[in-house]
C-alpha cells in the first residue's frame, strides 16, 4: 500500500512539474519579438508540422500525451479512445513530422513548435 501511495504522489509531482515546464516554454516564447518568432517559424515550422497543428485531433493527442507524461494508456483514457487508435495517431504524427511523441525529447520539441505555431499562425 505504501508503494502505491508513493507512486501516486510521484505521479502528482510529475504532472505539476510538466505544467510548470509548459509555462516556462510559453514564457520564453512570449519574450521573443514577433520578428524573432517569425524567423524561427520560417526555419522550423514545415508544411507538414503546420498541418499537424491545424488538425484538432492531432493537436489534442499531443496536448493530452504531454499532460499525461507521455503515458499512452492514461492519454487514451482521457481522450476516450482505444489505445491502438492513439498509437496510430502517434505514428501518423511521426510520419508527418519525423518526431516520435513517445520519446521525451521529441515530445518537448513538438511542444515548443506548437507554442511557436500558436504565436505565429496569424503571420504564416
Amino acid at each position: 500500500m505504501e508503494h502505491k501511495n508513493q507512486s501516486i504522489k510521484n505521479n502528482q509531482i510529475n504532472k505539476a512539474q510538466g505544467q510548470e515546464d509548459i509555462s516556462i516554454i510559453s514564457s520564453i516564447l512570449n519574450n521573443f519579438s514577433g520578428d524573432q518568432c517569425f524567423v524561427l517559424a520560417g526555419k522550423y515550422l514545415t508544411k507538414d508540422i503546420i498541418n499537424v497543428f491545424k488538425d484538432d485531433d492531432f493537436k489534442e493527442c499531443i496536448d493530452v500525451l504531454i499532460k499525461t507524461n507521455l503515458n499512452v494508456n492514461e492519454a487514451s483514457k482521457q481522450l476516450f479512445m482505444h489505445r491502438n487508435t492513439l498509437l496510430n495517431r502517434i505514428e501518423k504524427i511521426e510520419s508527418m513530422t519525423g518526431l516520435n511523441l513517445k520519446k521525451f525529447e521529441d515530445a518537448v520539441t513538438l511542444l515548443v513548435l506548437e507554442n511557436l505555431y500558436e504565436k505565429t499562425k496569424d503571420l504564416l
